[in-house]
């Protein structure tokens, strides 16, 4: 009994401590419903403003006015949102994967794999094509001095007109076969010809 007389003694305590908080202290000081209170009736006018701002905000949405209003509203709209998120979520894992291939290929590259490494690291690579370069580079001087047969095929006029003329005499020779025997036909062009 005295543990239950000490218990409610307590109780009443700290109802006597919330009741004091709620309405005031003993000396005097205002509690948390008169600050409550106080708060209020000073920001009375701004508190109604802000109501009536968050009404008009509210209002225009449920219109389907504005960006928000749009997307809320408009299933068009909303769906056309998530299939360009659902694009860029494709886009970046292409990115990514894109990067990392690029990165394999480096990374073999710098290990002088395939053709790509070989020619960038492997010495004697370097080597057999500058070997080439230089070669090409010397049949292409040849070439244009008109040196070799190419360079003279492509140099010498006279060569044409010895093909010119041997064309000439070849077509002449076809002309004088009209009706002539085979062998005789054989032997106009061989005498054309040459």
């Amino acid at each position: 009994m005295t543990q239950i007389g000490e218990l409610g003694k307590k109780l009443e305590d700290a109802m006597g401590s919330i009741s004091g908080s709620l309405s005031g202290n003993a000396q005097g000081g205002p509690g948390i419903v008169a600050k409550i209170d106080q708060l209020v009736t000073e920001n009375r006018e701004s508190i109604k403003e802000t109501t009536a701002n968050l009404q008009s905000i509210t209002d225009k949405v449920n219109k389907g006015d504005g960006t928000l209003g749009k997307l809320i509203n408009d299933p068009k709209l909303h769906d056309d949102l998530v299939s360009t998120l659902a694009d860029i979520k494709q886009g970046a894992a292409d990115a990514k994967s894109f990067i990392a291939n690029a990165q394999t290929i480096l990374d073999e590259v710098k290990a002088g794999k395939g053709t790509l490494g070989a020619l960038v690291f492997d010495q004697k690579a370097g080597d057999d094509i500058k070997a080439t370069i230089a070669t090409l580079r010397e049949v292409s001087d040849k070439i244009g001095r008109g040196e070799g047969t190419l360079g003279k095929l492509l140099n010498d006029d006279s060569i044409l007109r010895d093909a010119q003329a041997i064309m000439k005499k070849a077509d002449r020779a076809l002309d004088g076969l009209d009706d002539t025997g085979p062998i005789t036909a054989v032997g106009v062009i061989a005498n054309g010809l040459f």
